[in-house]
């Protein structure tokens, strides 16, 4: 049995980690967080209070926060943009707060998870099934997959998110929006909460992780996605998730679904 397995799935927008969660030190990011124990207790620390994961805890996009495990046995953190539709219904479930127990058990999510970390059958397949058990979730409870951004800005961060590093001029973006370069910037923050310049950030640190996680070097990554060295790039990826880009490289296997 691996120690952990790490899924990105291209049609959600899901990036999933299953297993042995190791360190995870108070950290913030873009993304919801979706946490469920699968075995011992696992606790969740915002704001300097802790709370107990269960059957499931979401965290908004931005919230500080540190997830720890009482014991070596796995969890499940999915992570998903919080401007699609569903990260949008991720939200929805927080009802404005920072974070939200979820009533009730995920059995299904948590049984699709655990299959995940087993070493037969086809593993791409059963990453599939834990997706569409986080969809149906998300659907269930967060009342449908509805996303409210302007067309404008969508085809913008379809743009970013096309282009290999993440890296697009705010003056290329703005072209793609059929905007001018100060409308596209004033309306991109209105929309998403934070300037074009932090989501391109995040956006080389995303596609950085699925590179890390794939077997890339560090050295190598740091400088692809535009950072001055390895040691920059793992500070700024320790922030970001908590946990030293070293420790996902170590007893992981990596699997993309659609």
């Amino acid at each position: 049995m691996h120690v952990r397995t790490i899924v990105q799935s291209k049609s959600s927008g899901y990036a999933i980690i299953v297993g042995r969660l190791a360190q995870n030190e108070r950290h913030s990011h873009f993304s919801v967080h979706f946490v469920q124990e699968l075995g011992a207790p696992v606790s969740v620390t915002v704001d300097g209070a802790t709370h107990r994961v269960g059957p499931g805890l979401v965290i908004d996009s931005w919230v500080p926060h540190a997830i720890e495990s009482e014991a070596d046995d796995p969890v499940l953190i999915a992570s998903v943009s919080p401007i699609g539709a569903h990260g949008s219904a991720f939200r929805r479930l927080m009802a404005g707060q920072p974070f939200a127990p979820l009533r009730g058990e995920s059995a299904e999510i948590k049984k699709r998870a655990l299959e995940l970390l087993k070493d037969d059958g086809d593993l791409e397949a059963r990453a599939a099934h834990l997706c569409a058990a986080l969809n149906q979730l998300a659907v269930s409870r967060g009342a449908g997959l509805t996303a409210e951004l302007d067309p404008r800005i969508i085809r913008a961060l379809q743009a970013v998110g096309a282009h290999t590093t993440g890296f697009l001029p705010a003056a290329d973006a703005a072209s793609e929006a059929d905007l001018s370069e100060s409308r596209f910037l004033h309306l991109f923050r209105d929309q998403i909460g934070m300037t074009y310049r932090k989501m391109q950030r995040w956006i080389r640190l995303a596609k950085s992780f699925e590179r890390v996680c794939a077997g890339g070097s560090l050295t190598e990554t740091a400088f692809e996605f535009g950072f001055a060295d390895s040691a920059h790039f793992s500070r700024a990826f320790h922030e970001a998730f908590g946990m030293a880009p070293t420790v996902l490289m170590q007893d992981s296997r990596f699997v993309q679904v659609r």
